[in-house]
């Protein structure tokens, strides 16, 4: 069992012996709090700080985007192109196909082996 009389003892005797050190690492260990304490307020209140609002940055386009040339990259290839928000009657009849009832059981059965691996023998 520790005697902690004796131990009260042995730090009052330090700290009486060695008053000029205990002073010295008092002085410190206050600065030190103060200046930690300086750094948290400075830190929240910095003027260029930029708080996330959770909205996206806007990119503005200063310069013209330059293409790297390369064999993967055609000649004519487009950086940016305008859609339009419909097809017009003569697209819809030349790429849109109405699937049959086998494509749309291939897949069902699909989307199913997807589930089924996602869940595994999950209940």
């Amino acid at each position: 069992m520790i005697d902690t009389d004796a131990v009260k003892e042995n730090i009052k005797e330090l700290f009486k012996e060695n008053k000029r050190q205990t002073l010295t690492v008092c002085v410190l260990l206050v600065f030190m709090t103060l200046c930690a304490v300086i750094i948290l307020i400075t830190k929240d209140t910095a003027p260029g700080k930029s708080k996330t609002t959770g909205r996206q940055r806007e990119l503005v386009i200063d310069q013209p985007l330059l293409i790297p040339s390369s064999p993967a990259v055609s000649s004519g290839y487009s950086t940016a192109r305008q859609t339009e928000n419909k097809w017009t009657e003569e697209e819809a009849e030349r790429w849109f196909t109405v699937p049959d009832k086998e494509e749309i059981r291939k897949l069902g059965e699909a989307n199913n082996a997807i589930i089924t691996d996602l869940t595994g023998a999950a209940p």
